[in-house]
């Protein structure tokens, strides 16, 4: 009869464990995720006082900006738009470039590699091959 009630308390205890990680995990997500919504809205507060990120200037910022746009209404849902109203603006503006169009259907010319498998963790992060065999 112990063993049954230490082990019954043994299983207990890992459900907790459990939970307090799965708990800790998405309280670290929701961090972050408020980490992001922040910096985002920085971006936008600084597209709302000029047409570009450097002022009146197209720049790589202004590109770099538009490449990492492309998500966010998967990260923050339908509304994303409307929260980042001139993010948006910036985007549309670029992605009416014909390079930007271009650079878009790439994506459609050719096929890139979805999995993440250990070929391409290799290629990803070369130095874990030299960690591991430290």
């Amino acid at each position: 009869m112990c063993s049954i009630i230490a082990s019954s308390r043994a299983a207990h205890g890992l459900g907790a464990v459990l939970l307090v990680g799965l708990l800790v995990f998405h309280a670290g997500a929701a961090l972050y995720h408020q980490f992001i919504r922040s910096d985002w809205g920085l971006v936008d507060a600084r597209l709302g006082r000029g047409r570009f990120m450097i002022g009146d200037t197209y720049s790589i910022v202004d590109m770099s900006v538009w490449g990492w746009a492309r998500p966010l209404p998967f990260i923050f849902g339908a509304d994303a738009w409307d929260r980042f109203a001139n993010v948006k603006r910036l985007f549309d503006e670029i992605s009416a470039r014909p390079a930007a169009e271009r650079a878009v259907a790439l994506a459609t010319k050719y096929s890139f590699k979805q999995e993440m498998d250990d070929a391409a963790r290799r290629v990803m992060f070369p130095q874990n091959a030299r960690l591991a065999a430290e």
